[in-house]
C-alpha cells in the first residue's frame, strides 16, 4: 500500500469512528468522543480518547474506560479507570487510560473495550438543601478486540481468564488515568459501588428520593425504561438504593425490575441491606 492510500485509510477510519461515536441527543451538538485509539497485548490495553467538551465552563466532563469478556454473563477483566476534566468552550482534549487486565488472557481472546463520557451538575433541594446530581449528557462506546500475546502461551501452563471481583457485574472500582491536556488533571474518583451491584430498569415514571422515605423528594423523575445501578435495600425492605450521576439515591422497591437485555439477562436485583452516603 502506498503512502497516499495508507493515509486515506486512516482518514476514513477516523471519520467512521467519529460518525459512529456521536449519539443523537436533545442537547446541543457540542460534545462527543471524537476518536478512540488503542494498543496493547493480552496483558492489558492503553486507550487514547480524543473528545470535545460538553456543557458550561464550570461543568466537568467525566470519562472512563474498562474491559470485559463478552460471555453470557459478561466477565469483567479490569477495574474502571476514570478522569474528570474542565475544558473551555470549543476545546478538545486527549485522555490516556492504561488498563491492566486481572490476568494475562489466552492469545487471541476476544474482549470488549468500553469508553464512557458523562456530564452532570449539582443542584440543591430547595427545602432541605441536600445536593443531588442532574445528568446532562451520556455517551458510551465499545470496541471489540482480539488480543495478541507478546509471547507464545505456555502449552503446559496456559493462561486463563480471571474475573475481577464482582462476578458478572461490570467493575465497580475506579482506577486512575493520565490527562494529556496541559491545563487539566484527573479529578476525584467517582462513587463506590459494591461488587454485587446490578443494573435495574424503571418500570414506571419514578421520582428519585434523597433518603428512604417517600417524602424525601428530589424533583428528578426517571422515565419508564431508564436504567440505573441498584446497590441494595434499606432496612425496611421498602426502598432500593441506586447510583444516579455520581450520587446515592433511593426509589420504592416496586419501581424497578431486572434488565432482560444482555449482559444482565434478567439477573435479580440485590437484596443486601445498604446505606451508602454521598
Amino acid at each position: 500500500m502506498n503512502r497516499t492510500s495508507h493515509l486515506s485509510v486512516i482518514v476514513l477510519l477516523a471519520l467512521s469512528l467519529a460518525a459512529a461515536a456521536i449519539v443523537p441527543s436533545t442537547q446541543p451538538a457540542e460534545a462527543a468522543v471524537d476518536s478512540i485509539s488503542f494498543e496493547g497485548d493480552c496483558a492489558g490495553v492503553t486507550v487514547t480518547v480524543q473528545y470535545s467538551r460538553f456543557g458550561a465552563d464550570d461543568v466537568p466532563n467525566n470519562l472512563s474506560a474498562w474491559a470485559t469478556i463478552p460471555e453470557d454473563p459478561v466477565i469483567p477483566i479490569s477495574d474502571r479507570s476514570a478522569t474528570e476534566q474542565l475544558l473551555p468552550a470549543g476545546a478538545t482534549s486527549a485522555v490516556v487510560f492504561t488498563i491492566p487486565f486481572s490476568a494475562p488472557l489466552p492469545n487471541g481472546t476476544l474482549y470488549v473495550l468500553h469508553v464512557d463520557q458523562w456530564v452532570g451538575h449539582t443542584e440543591y433541594d430547595p427545602v432541605t438543601g441536600d445536593p443531588f446530581v442532574v445528568e446532562e449528557y451520556y455517551d458510551s462506546h465499545e470496541e471489540y478486540i482480539n488480543c495478541v500475546a507478546s509471547t507464545p502461551d505456555d502449552p503446559e501452563n496456559p493462561p486463563v481468564i480471571v474475573p475481577v471481583p464482582g462476578g458478572d457485574a461490570p467493575p465497580a472500582s475506579r482506577g486512575t488515568s493520565t490527562g494529556e491536556s496541559a491545563t487539566n488533571a484527573p479529578g476525584p474518583e467517582m462513587v463506590f459501588m459494591p461488587s454485587w451491584s446490578v443494573m435495574g430498569q424503571f418500570n414506571a415514571a419514578t421520582e428519585l428520593l434523597y433518603a428512604p422515605n417517600a417524602s424525601a423528594r428530589t424533583g428528578i423523575v426517571m422515565e419508564a425504561g431508564k436504567t440505573a445501578y441498584v446497590l441494595g435495600l434499606d432496612e425496611s425492605g421498602e426502598f432500593r438504593q441506586i447510583v444516579f450521576n455520581g450520587s446515592y439515591l433511593w426509589v420504592p422497591v416496586a419501581s424497578m425490575q431486572p434488565v432482560d437485555a444482555w449482559p444482565w439477562n434478567g439477573r435479580g436485583l440485590p437484596g443486601e441491606v445498604v446505606n451508602f452516603s454521598n
